[in-house]
C-alpha cells in the first residue's frame, strides 16, 4: 500500500523511528566564475594548484576553463556538506591571488563569444570528447548561456529509512521497485512545487546591461499563451530568478522533449530516445570543421548530460557504464535538483539555513503522495515554474492549481507550511534542535513580505548604493574573499 502524509507522520513519531528522518547522504556541486579584480572574465587557465581536472575529485571546471566546480563528497550530514564547502571556497581563495570568484548565478562582464575560454582536458579519446561535447553545447546554445553558473543539490535517503518504509508499506512488490517509485514519487512532487523554492531562494532578478537588453528585446512575445506579460507587466521589475526562466540556462530544444516521470523504465526508454533523435538544425552545423570534430553528434541530446531538467536521478556508474545503463542495472541512488541560484550574500552561494529548509522540503515531497502525472501536468508544472522566475514579486501573480484553479503565491504557498513545520518539529525533535523550525520560519516571512526575498534584497542593495549590477557583484565578491581569508587566519 502506498502510504500518503498523515501515515508518515505517524510512522515518524515515535522517538526511535523519527531518528531515521535525519539521516541521509548529501553533496553540493557549485559552479562559480573566476573573475578579474576588474570585474571581467579571468581568461586565464585553470590554476595548477588544483591539479588534473579529471583527476581532483573536489575542484575542476564545468563548461569553460574560466568557470570552476566545486564538488563535495557525499557526506552523512547537511553541517558536513556546508563545512566541505566552506574548505574548497577557502582553498581556492587561498590560491587565486589577484582573481575572485563571482557570487551571482547571472554572469558579469563577459567578453565577445569567441575570447570564453572552453575547458581542456588533454588528448586522449575519453578526455578529447569532453572538450567536444563542450564545443558542442557552445554551437548550439552559445557561450554565453552556458557561464550561468548554479548549485546542484544531491540527496539520498539512508538505507535504514527506506527499509523502514518499505516494511510498512506491506511489502508488495519487489525493494528496489519500491525504492525507485518512492524516489520518483518525492521527484513529481519536486516539479510539481518546485515553484516555491524558485520564489524563495532565486537570486537572479537580474543581469548585466547587456543582458538585459536582449532579454527585452526578446520579451516581446513573452508568455503570450498566459497573456502574462500585459497582466503583469515589465518581468525586469518583479522577476525572483532569470536563471531558470526561458531567458536564463534553457534548452529550447528540449521543449520538445516528453520525459516521464512516472517510472524508472519510461524515464530511460525517453531519453535514450532523445540521445538518438536526430535534430536538423544540430546536424546542419556538422560534425567536423577545419578538420577538428566540433560536437559529439547531431542528436537532440549530444549525452545524458544534455538533459537540463530541474531534478535528475542519478546512480554511481561503473567503469565503462553511462549513466542510463547504470540506472537500469542498479536503481535510483540519489536525486540531484538543479534549480538552485547562487546566493551573493551567503560565502559559499548557500547557507545552512536553506539546506534545512530543503531537507524538510524533500521530506514533504516524499510523504505526499502524487499519481501519475500526464504532458499536460508537466506542462502547468513549468508554467507555475515559467510565471515564478519572472513574476513572482508580483502579487497579483496566480499560478495553475489545477487544469482550472488559479492561487496567488501567498495563498497557495500558505498551505504548504503547516505540513512543513509538522514535518520540521518532528526533526527539532529527532536532534534535540531548532534549526529546522527555523529555517521554516524564516521562509513563511518571506511567503508573508516579499521584501524579504533575496531577490528583492539585490534590487535593494543596488538601489541604496546607487550601483549597477557589476559594481554589486564585484562587492559582494571582496567581502567573500575578505570573509574566508579572515575566517581562515582566525582558525590558524
Amino acid at each position: 500500500m502506498d502510504l500518503d502524509y498523515n501515515e508518515m507522520m505517524k510512522l515518524f513519531s515515535g522517538k526511535n523511528t523519527r531518528q531515521l528522518l535525519l539521516e541521509g547522504i548529501w553533496g553540493i556541486e557549485k559552479e562559480s566564475l573566476r573573475i578579474a579584480p576588474s570585474g571581467k572574465l579571468a581568461l586565464t587557465p585553470h590554476p595548477a594548484e588544483f591539479g588534473d581536472k579529471l583527476e581532483n575529485p573536489h575542484i575542476t571546471v564545468d563548461f569553460s576553463e574560466s568557470q570552476l566546480e566545486l564538488i563535495t563528497p557525499p557526506l552523512p550530514s547537511i553541517e558536513g556538506t556546508h563545512q566541505f564547502l566552506s574548505e574548497l571556497h577557502t582553498i581556492i581563495e587561498d590560491s587565486l591571488e589577484d582573481e575572485l570568484l563571482w557570487p551571482l548565478s547571472m554572469p558579469g562582464c563577459l567578453p565577445d563569444e569567441k575570447m570564453i575560454p572552453l575547458a581542456k582536458f588533454g588528448t586522449d579519446q575519453t578526455r578529447r570528447e569532453k572538450e567536444i561535447y563542450r564545443s558542442g553545447l557552445a554551437l548550439r546554445y552559445g557561450k554565453r548561456m552556458q557561464m550561468i553558473s548554479g548549485i546542484h543539490y544531491n540527496f539520498s535517503f539512508s538505507d535504514r529509512f527506506l527499509d523502514f518504509i518499505y516494511e510498512k508499506s506491506g511489502r508488495h512488490i519487489d525493494r528496489r521497485v519500491y525504492k525507485d517509485q518512492f524516489y520518483f514519487n518525492l521527484a513529481k512532487n519536486f516539479l510539481e512545487f518546485r515553484w516555491l523554492l524558485i520564489y524563495l531562494f532565486g537570486a537572479s532578478p537580474l543581469g548585466t546591461e547587456t543582458y538585459m537588453q536582449t532579454f527585452l528585446s526578446k520579451n516581446a512575445g513573452l508568455c503570450d499563451k498566459a497573456g502574462c506579460r500585459k497582466t503583469f507587466g515589465n518581468p525586469v521589475k518583479y522577476a525572483t530568478s532569470l536563471r531558470m526562466s526561458r531567458f536564463g540556462y534553457e534548452n529550447s530544444s528540449q521543449n520538445r522533449l516528453n520525459v516521464s516521470y512516472n517510472s524508472l523504465k519510461e524515464y530511460i526508454r525517453d531519453l535514450r530516445k532523445a540521445l538518438a533523435t536526430k535534430v536538423e538544425s544540430y546536424s546542419k552545423l556538422g560534425l567536423h570543421r577545419n578538420g577538428q570534430q566540433i560536437q559529439l553528434n547531431g542528436n537532440l541530446l549530444q549525452s545524458e548530460n544534455e538533459y537540463y531538467a530541474p531534478v535528475r536521478f542519478k546512480q554511481i556508474p561503473q567503469k565503462g557504464q553511462t549513466m542510463l545503463d547504470t540506472l537500469e542495472e542498479k536503481g535510483v541512488g540519489y536525486l540531484e535538483f538543479r534549480i538552485f541560484d547562487l546566493d551573493p550574500f551567503e560565502n559559499t552561494g548557500i547557507g545552512l539555513n536553506q539546506l534545512y529548509f530543503l531537507h524538510v522540503f524533500n521530506l514533504f515531497c516524499a510523504f505526499e503522495q502524487q499519481a501519475e502525472i500526464a504532458q499536460s501536468d508537466l506542462e502547468r508544472f513549468n508554467d507555475n515554474a515559467q510565471l515564478t522566475a519572472l513574476f513572482g514579486r508580483n502579487a497579483r501573480l496566480k499560478l495553475k492549481v489545477g487544469q482550472s484553479e488559479k492561487k496567488s503565491i501567498k495563498d497557495w504557498g500558505s498551505q504548504f507550511f503547516t505540513k512543513l513545520m509538522r514535518i520540521a518539529e518532528l526533526l527539532d525533535e529527532a536532534g534535540n534542535s531548532s534549526k529546522f523550525q527555523k529555517s521554516v520560519w524564516l521562509q513563511l516571512s518571506k511567503l508573508a513580505d516579499p521584501e524579504n526575498l533575496p531577490s528583492s534584497e539585490i534590487v535593494r542593495s543596488m538601489e541604496e548604493n546607487r550601483t549597477d549590477y557589476n559594481g554589486f557583484g564585484l562587492c559582494r565578491a571582496l567581502k567573500h574573499s575578505e570573509t574566508m581569508l579572515f575566517n581562515k587566519a582566525k582558525a590558524s
